[in-house]
């Protein structure tokens, strides 16, 4: 076994930081207000603590934001479909109540009184 320590090797993980500070990677990344892996990366060097990898940044945030300010570029995953159906099922019966709303003389005479 050796002694040797690389002086370039941070000596703090990320993960010993949010243990340390009893906290979540994201709570970490939203009180920073970080938003992607690469940003993460950048915020890791000017603390100087090692990263986690990316396969485990995607596993933990259960996102794959891409953003890349250089390029202009900002790639957002689709809303899962269950999310989707719901949407446009709360849209609808929205304008169902809104159509009932306006058809409705009764309520518009009691609120103008």
């Amino acid at each position: 076994m050796s002694n040797v320590m690389l002086k370039n090797q941070p000596k703090l993980t990320l993960e010993s930081l949010l243990k340390r500070r009893k906290t979540t990677l994201k709570n970490f990344l939203n009180d920073a207000g970080v938003q992607s892996y690469s940003g993460l990366i950048e915020l890791c060097k000017r603390l100087g603590i090692a990263p986690i990898s990316e396969q485990d940044y995607i596993s933990e945030t259960g996102s794959r934001l891409v953003t890349s300010q250089e390029d202009g570029i900002v790639v957002i995953e689709p809303l899962p479909v269950e999310d989707v159906k719901r949407i446009k099922k709360n849209r609808k019966k929205d304008e169902v109540k809104e159509a009932e709303h306006q058809n409705d003389p009764e309520q518009t005479n009691n609120t103008s009184d």
